[in-house]
């Protein structure tokens, strides 16, 4: 976010791109490698099959916070309280015994929603995107 979708304008502005990006993705890496660790720690075990479960709840928690998945609008905050909203979706559903793949489903029915809101919000904001 911090150097945008334009490169060039970027650079012009005196943004060093290069090393913006690099340590945003030294920080990203970081955070990943902090977030495996918790993963395993509260799982109990290094089970590599666990991943992609949270790859769909992930995605889902940040478009229903309002950042866009074509990069370049949102924040931590929006993506936070995304993240709260799901985890709380999943404590109702699982307090009412409902089966993982209801889950799936509610999660890909919130992404896609949450994609289609972003769309209609940019479109009426006349945003191109």
């Amino acid at each position: 976010m911090a150097v945008g979708s334009d490169d060039r304008a970027a650079y012009t502005a005196g943004i060093p791109v290069t090393k913006v990006r690099f340590i945003a993705y030294v920080m990203t890496g970081i955070l990943a490698a902090c977030a495996g660790l918790m993963l395993t720690a509260l799982i109990g075990s290094a089970d590599p099959n666990i991943g992609p479960t949270y790859t769909l709840i992930a995605i889902a928690a940040v478009a229903l916070g309002g950042v866009s998945l074509a990069g370049g609008r949102g924040g931590l905050a929006g993506a936070a309280i995304g993240a709260v909203d799901i985890f709380l979706l999943q404590s109702v559903l699982t307090a009412f015994n409902v089966s993982t793949y209801v889950l799936q489903i509610a999660y890909g029915a919130i992404l896609v929603v949450a994609v289609i809101m972003t769309a209609l919000q940019e479109r009426l904001s006349g945003r191109k995107g």
